[in-house]
């Protein structure tokens, strides 16, 4: 069913998103593990592939509280792959003493929203496929 679908994961190596990003390379979809610390997400996608059975599983760094490098992920996922079936930007936070992102944003808005909504902007050449958005943060709330 999802053979050969590039799916991206904001925010898949722990929680919600890592699971999904098992259940989905289980079915055979390329998984995209887009993160924002690099050390966690390389373990997380040996994990993945070790869970999943499918060594088509790859990291890219995305840091949705700067968006200079929301725009290098886009970049580097349209480098990488000629197409992005589905987006699960599932990436998010609760903060509760008031931050700044790097462009002065509130964090929590700045990351649970405009980032996810800059990186969509930023990916035109999938957006026929499927953005599926939420933030685990907030379900575990």
């Amino acid at each position: 069913m999802m053979d050969g679908k590039v799916v991206a994961i904001t925010g898949s190596n722990i929680g919600i998103g890592k699971e999904t990003a098992v259940a989905l390379a289980s079915m055979g979809a390329p998984v995209v593990l887009a993160c924002r610390t690099q050390d966690k997400a390389a373990a997380a996608a040996s994990d993945v592939r070790e869970r999943s059975g499918n060594d088509d599983v790859h990291v890219v760094r995305l840091d949705l509280a700067d968006l200079a490098t929301v725009r290098a992920c886009a970049e580097e996922i349209k480098r990488l792959w000629t197409r992005l079936d589905v987006m699960i930007n599932n990436a998010g936070g609760i903060w509760t003493e008031r931050r700044t992102t790097v462009q002065g944003f509130e964090q929590t808005f700045g990351v649970n929203h405009l980032g996810h909504f800059y990186l969509t902007a930023l990916l035109p050449h999938w957006r026929a496929g499927r953005v599926a958005s939420g933030c685990a943060a907030a379900l575990a709330a």
